[in-house]
């Protein structure tokens, strides 16, 4: 069962049993708890959050100047709606819930992107007192992303100059080729092959003119 957030009598945004915020001085809290964490953290860099709470911990992470990008990830959609409405302003914090979602974020920022940065995971206390599964998830998954971040780097530093060679010896071919959106919805529920400039492709060759 997922715990619930809720407010005890005093102000106190409780998970489960536990304290999640404190009645009174909540971004203090949260900024103190992430204090470690931030110090030395740049607009490069990405934090994962595993669970929302009500967003102070989101926030103390959007307020710190020049800080890392933040990603929220909760699954927990009565969660989310709670730190809507009862939580600080969240806008320019990703908020997603689902793996799918997070590691396209991440894959963004960590494979695609010439200067990924550093990526932490932090959890609240009473997530991992309460559901420390959540922070689990988000580490493999973000462990998961590094990983694909690593070979794209070594296959795009040890391929880049025959993909170069490739491209300037078939760029006048190139330049008669049809554009490559005209070919949206032509071949609707047939099947396909995708063939790109991979490293395996050279060694495919002969098994993909056997299937013409």
């Amino acid at each position: 069962m997922i715990p619930d957030l809720y407010i005890s009598d005093d102000g106190a945004c409780l998970l489960g049993d536990q304290v999640l915020h404190p009645p009174q001085g909540a971004m203090q809290a949260a900024m103190a708890d992430l204090a470690g964490i931030l110090k030395g953290a740049g607009p490069q860099d990405t934090l994962v959050l595993a669970g929302s709470g009500l967003g102070w911990h989101a926030k103390a992470v959007l307020i710190k100047p020049s800080g890392p990008r933040v990603v929220v990830y909760e699954t927990d959609a009565k969660r989310v709606a709670m730190a809507h409405s009862l939580g600080p302003d969240l806008t320019g914090a990703a908020i997603v819930n689902n793996e799918e979602e997070i590691t396209e974020i991440l894959a963004e920022r960590l494979v695609y992107s010439d200067k990924p940065g550093r990526v932490a995971v932090y959890t609240p206390e009473a997530y991992r007192r309460v559901e420390p599964g959540l922070e689990s998830q988000a580490k493999e998954i973000v462990q998961k992303v590094l990983s694909r971040s690593r070979i794209d780097h070594q296959t795009r530093a040890s391929n880049h100059q025959g993909w170069l060679n490739n491209l300037s010896h078939n760029f006048k071919q190139i330049l008669h080729c049809p554009d490559l959106t005209r070919l949206h919805n032509a071949f609707k529920g047939m099947p396909a092959l995708v063939l790109g400039a991979g490293p395996s492709l050279d060694s495919s060759l002969k098994v993909l003119y056997g299937i013409k």
